[in-house]
């Protein structure tokens, strides 16, 4: 009897034909839109080779699962009508250029070593419900045309799912307990109270339609979907991402304090609801409030984000913010886009020491401390009274009387508080028009440095006001 046609590469099936010039298993079938549009009688054939097909595959699988001489089950360009994978294989499993043209349906089942979905294409609904990989996980070049539901189930090892298509994804409730990577097309992707243990990545990755992420937790345990375990930031990777332009993205309670953005298109048409970022301690932790991982990471990436890059960001995570009116984290980021524009400044120097001292003498720096970057109407208030307070002082240090108009006379005035508060109210009094401007003399010095007070505070009052106004008009 004729053996099946079927090759790939080295692989050469030796299996006998049944139809066509092709095996059982390797026999084109049609898909159920095709299918659809044929007689009753070929329907009922087609109906027969499925049932035919199952029990044939049932004998075939578990005689190389038995068989001591296999130590891998490689299945090569198999055409599978509805199946139902079910148990478990402590083999390894490689699915090679394979095609369902039915329902594919692995719920439940155990794969206890390495799985391999190459070249593989998925017509109908796929499913993966509470299945349990234990090794490996690699879905390679794979197209799901319909929904794959990976809802609640385990990868104890690293997962792949590289250079696939993906029309619909669920991974609600899925745990993840090694790195894994989505460099991947999806239409439309779900991740809501997944488990992750170690870092995602979606670098590289393309969304077109819809992303939805919301309570993803780390390090946390979950029971069907179900958080009983404190939440921890998710060390998400996603860098160098593709987000089409009509996509709704989202990420809904999330702690983003370790997710990296770095080139990911379309980035302000990501929806952060109730999202948790990166908050620096220290020093820059007084005045810096939210801010992306990408700035402060230690991790080793491929490009280091410049502050340019950094600065865009930023800009957009204010426009965001500023829409949906959450004008608290927006004056964080407003500040943190401003720090880039500081850094940016030092560009034309080439020294590390040059850039760090261009860094830190700038106007950018001035104008964060006057009145931080004009967010801070309580910083802007505190630096008028310091200014008023030492031009104050420094006039008295360096001379000044005081003129009775019914004595005639004049009284030096001595250094004290009583008159620093007088030459305080001397000095804001005197910035008003039509106030009375001959109640002291001054030396010359002290009159130099009466004029410059005057610049400084007109300058801070600027400041002062335009950081009330940005706060208020909101």
């Amino acid at each position: 009897m004729s053996k099946c046609g079927y090759s790939l590469d080295d692989y050469k099936c030796t299996l006998d034909v049944f139809r066509d010039g092709f095996c059982l298993f390797h026999l084109p079938k049609p898909s159920k839109a095709k299918l659809n549009q044929t007689t009753n009688e070929q329907r009922i054939f087609w109906s027969q080779v499925s049932s035919k097909f199952t029990e044939d595959f049932q004998a075939f699988f578990h005689d190389i699962e038995t068989s001591t001489d296999v130590n891998t089950i490689e299945i090569s360009g198999f055409i599978f009508p509805d199946s139902f994978f079910q148990g478990d294989t402590n083999k390894p499993i490689k699915f090679i250029g394979c095609h369902f043209v039915g329902v594919s349906n692995f719920d439940h089942f155990v794969f206890e070593q390495n799985v391999l979905f190459a070249s593989t294409t998925f017509e109908e609904e796929s499913t993966f419900v509470q299945t349990r990989f234990e090794g490996d996980v690699h879905f390679s070049t794979c197209i799901f045309k319909h929904s794959a539901r990976f809802h609640a189930s385990v990868f104890k090892q690293k997962c792949f799912f590289l250079d696939s298509y993906f029309n619909f994804v669920d991974f609600s409730g899925s745990e993840f307990y090694s790195y894994c990577s989505f460099s991947s097309e999806f239409r439309i992707a779900e991740y809501s109270s997944c488990l992750f243990e170690e870092k995602v990545s979606f670098r590289n990755s393309k969304f077109t339609e819809r992303l939805y992420f919301k309570n993803p937790y780390s390090d946390a345990d979950i029971f069907f979907g179900r958080k009983i375990a404190e939440e921890k930031p998710i060390n998400l990777d996603f860098c160098e991402v593709k987000i089409g332009k009509n996509c709704y993205s989202v990420f809904e309670d999330i702690d983003l304090s370790k997710t990296h953005f770095m080139d990911t298109e379309k980035f302000d048409l990501i929806e952060f609801k109730n999202s948790k970022w990166f908050k620096p301690s220290g020093v820059l932790g007084l005045y810096r409030g939210n801010a992306l991982w990408d700035e402060f990471s230690t991790a080793v990436l491929l490009r280091a984000p410049t502050p340019e890059q950094l600065s865009m960001m930023y800009h957009k995570l204010v426009i965001y913010y500023d829409r949906i009116r959450e004008f608290n984290i927006s004056e964080d980021f407003h500040i943190s886009e401003m720090e880039m524009r500081r850094k940016m400044v030092s560009n034309s120097v080439k020294s590390r020491l040059g850039k760090k001292i261009r860094e830190i003498f700038n106007f950018h720096t001035l104008y964060l401390i006057l009145s931080r970057y004009g967010s801070s109407y309580t910083q802007s208030l505190i630096v008028f009274i310091l200014l008023a307070v030492i031009s104050s002082t420094f006039i008295l240090i360096f001379g000044v009387n005081e003129y009775c108009s019914i004595a005639n006379t004049t009284t030096a005035l001595k250094l004290n508080i009583s008159n620093m508060f007088k030459l305080f109210n001397f000095i804001i009094s005197s910035m008003l028009p039509g106030v009375s401007k001959n109640s002291f003399l001054f030396t010359y010095p002290s009159s130099i440095i009466l004029n410059i007070s005057k610049i400084l505070l007109l300058g801070q009052t600027s400041l002062l006001i335009f950081a009330i106004r940005r706060r208020f008009k909101r």
